[in-house]
């Protein structure tokens, strides 16, 4: 009887130790547990931003096309100014040209009212012009204005 009684106590003390580690056991489970909880909490809010991410970047790619474009338009637009302002330079500097030239052999200063509009002379106007002011000084000079026409045509031709 008295090796009954040990054995016993030694079950009990074996259980009492299995129920002690047990419960050990059970609290780190529910640790583990609430820990699973939140690392799915925290995928869940990660998936959230990255998709709020995905349509930033959409967002900010379709706005730097639009900032894109705007800015081609601008600089092709610029481009054509600064052609235009190329041209209108050239023409300036030819007129001036011609009408320094016209003072330097009329010997008298001339008014840039008399010049002809540029575009608005035609070969039978500049014959006429020529007749009306009478004279190979006056010939000449038309004849000129008709080279230097025909040379800014030919520069903006090669602008182009």
């Amino acid at each position: 009887m008295w090796i009954s009684v040990v054995a016993d106590g030694v079950i009990a003390i074996l259980l009492g130790v299995t129920i002690f580690y047990c419960f050990l056991v059970n609290k780190k489970l529910q640790a583990l547990r609430s820990g699973k909880d939140e690392l799915k909490g925290v995928i869940e809010g990660l998936s959230v931003a990255t998709a709020n991410a995905q349509t930033s970047i959409e967002q900010l790619k379709h706005a730097g096309r639009d900032v894109i474009g705007s800015l081609d338009q601008s600089v092709r637009d610029g481009r054509g100014l600064a052609d235009e302002l190329s041209l209108m330079i050239e023409a300036g500097n030819n007129l001036a040209n011609r009408l320094e030239g016209g003072r330097r052999a009329d010997g008298a200063k001339t008014s840039p009212m008399a010049e002809p509009k540029r575009g608005a002379t035609t070969k039978l106007s500049t014959e006429a012009a020529a007749k009306s002011q009478g004279g190979g000084k006056a010939a000449s000079s038309v004849a000129e204005s008709g080279d230097l026409e025909s040379e800014l045509l030919r520069a903006l031709r090669r602008a182009r």
